[in-house]
């Protein structure tokens, strides 16, 4: 079923316990790229509104038409902590800022 994970025993073995000593979106953003990390942070000031590129590449200091900004927001899309709404906006992933 493409809905479900399942770990399996050897995984479950060597999984470890993840303590958290601030927000999961902290705990993502120490666990970031710096390109990656300075958008994402940009981006999620913003949350739950979506913003234009222009004005997260802004907040990042890039330009939103550099590969130093569209290279790293494709990668945190791929990674699933962005969405792209809309055309020309961003927005974080909802479950960053899962209690």
């Amino acid at each position: 079923m493409a809905d479900r994970l399942s770990i399996t025993a050897a995984g479950l073995a060597k999984a470890v316990e993840i303590k958290l000593n601030g927000s999961l979106l902290d705990f993502v953003l120490g666990n970031l790229p710096g390109p990656e990390a300075r958008i994402l942070a940009s981006i999620a000031r913003h949350y739950p509104r979506a913003v234009p590129n222009s004005v997260a590449a802004d907040g990042a200091q890039y330009s939103a038409s550099s590969t130093s900004y569209t290279n790293p927001r494709s990668a945190l899309r791929t990674k699933d902590l962005i969405r792209y709404p809309e055309k020309d906006h961003v927005r974080a992933a909802e479950w960053l800022f899962a209690a």
